[in-house]
């Protein structure tokens, strides 16, 4: 054994055996640093998760955990027509549409500063058409044109 690791010294019979990998645990955590610059990757969670906060405000994903988008979405007390407007609604449909493409330099309060990196965040799980319109009021509407959409390839 790493003069880096310990043994843990317990054992449950039918399970794992102490000569197992799972029971070797690092002495000290990895240290992680802040992003250098945003990632140029898509990223799924915006795409099939709903995230609430305690109060029942709505954020932008579930990886929001000091809450820097609470408050800007609605919540859940306004009802199924206020999902409504929150899920398809324009910002996060812009949001999206810049994860579509691998541009998360642009949604400065959340994107931009996380490292996360899903498994099989590259599928695109919308079309370009879904992301092209917002709902807003019970009415749908363009997404107008973002001149920071394009900035990375959507092919890479």
């Amino acid at each position: 054994m790493d003069s880096a690791e310990v043994q843990i010294d317990f054992f449950r019979p039918g399970y794992l055996s102490p000569e197992s990998p799972a029971f070797v645990i690092p002495k000290t955590p990895k240290k992680h640093k802040p992003l250098d610059a945003p990632l140029v990757r898509r990223c799924n969670q915006p795409f099939l998760y709903v995230t609430v906060s305690a109060s029942g405000e709505y954020l932008l994903c579930c990886q929001d955990g000091l809450q820097t988008t609470r408050g800007k979405f609605g919540s859940v007390h306004s009802g199924v027509e206020g999902f409504k407007d929150f899920w398809y609604g324009k910002e996060m449909q812009t949001v999206r549409r810049r994860l579509r493409l691998k541009n998360r330099a642009d949604t400065k309060d959340a994107c931009a500063k996380c490292n996360i990196t899903f498994s099989r965040c590259d599928f695109k799980l919308w079309s370009d058409g879904d992301v092209a319109r917002y709902r807003e009021g019970g009415e749908w509407n363009d997404l107008p044109d973002d001149p920071l959409v394009g900035r990375f390839d959507s092919n890479r």
